[in-house]
C-alpha cells in the first residue's frame, strides 16, 4: 500500500497546527486566568458566597454551611450557617478583593478571592478558621487547613455536623417529600364546595 505524500505531508501540518493552536490556547488562557475577574469591597451573602458591585462569587473549593444549617454542641443546636456567614463578614470587614473566575454554578461565578492588601485566600481563611469545610471534588487545595481545625475543634468543628453538600441533598429529599392537601393550605375540597 502506497501512502500518497503530499497528502501524508498535509495531515502532519494540519496536527502540527493544530498541536501549536492547542498549547497557545491553554498558555493565553493561563494568563487570562491570573487577571482578577473582578476586585472590590464584598458583602456577604452566606458562608462561601458574597458580592461584589452586583456579582454573586461562590468561593471556589470550599464549602460552608448553609444559613439554615444548624449544629449541635453538647445536643444543644445552635446556627453555624449564620455563625459562618457573620465569621466572614467580620474578617472581610470591607477590606478590597480580588477574585479568579474558575466556574459557573447556577447564578453565580465560582472564584478564588484573595484579599488585595494581604494576599490571604478568603476560602483558605474559613477552611484554617472552620468555617467551611474542603470540597475534595472541586480542590484538594483546602484540605490541610481543614485538617488543621479539625485537629483544633476551631469553628464548627467542636460540634457534630452534615457536611453541607449531604445537608442540601437531605433538606432537598425532605422538601420533595411534603404533599399538601386542599384543606391543609386552607382551600375546601370539592365536597365542601358542593354543600
Amino acid at each position: 500500500m502506497r501512502i500518497n505524500r503530499r497528502l501524508y505531508n498535509k495531515a502532519a501540518y494540519l496536527a502540527v497546527g493544530a498541536l501549536v493552536a492547542f498549547v497557545s490556547s491553554q498558555v493565553v488562557g493561563e494568563r487570562a486566568s491570573r487577571s482578577p475577574v473582578i476586585e472590590g469591597q464584598a458583602s456577604v451573602i452566606d458562608g462561601d458566597t458574597l458580592d461584589i458591585q452586583g456579582t454573586r462569587i461562590r468561593l471556589h473549593g470550599i464549602d460552608a454551611p448553609e444559613s439554615g444549617q444548624q449544629c449541635y454542641r453538647d445536643s444543644e443546636a445552635w446556627r453555624c450557617g449564620k455563625a459562618a456567614a457573620f465569621a466572614l463578614d467580620q474578617y472581610l470587614d470591607g477590606r478590597h478583593l480580588q477574585c479568579w473566575h474558575k466556574g459557573k454554578s447556577y447564578d453565580r461565578i465560582v472564584a478564588v478571592c484573595q484579599v488585595l492588601e494581604s494576599g490571604e485566600d478568603v476560602a483558605y481563611w474559613l477552611a484554617l478558621n472552620g468555617w467551611a469545610v474542603a470540597a475534595p471534588m472541586y480542590s484538594q487545595r483546602y484540605l490541610p487547613a481543614e485538617a488543621k481545625a479539625k485537629s483544633e475543634n476551631a469553628g464548627i468543628w467542636d460540634s457534630k455536623f452534615v457536611v453541607p453538600w449531604i445537608w442540601r441533598k437531605q433538606q432537598k429529599r425532605a422538601a420533595s417529600r411534603v404533599h399538601y392537601f386542599p384543606a391543609d393550605l386552607g382551600l375546601s375540597t370539592t365536597k365542601e364546595r358542593s354543600m
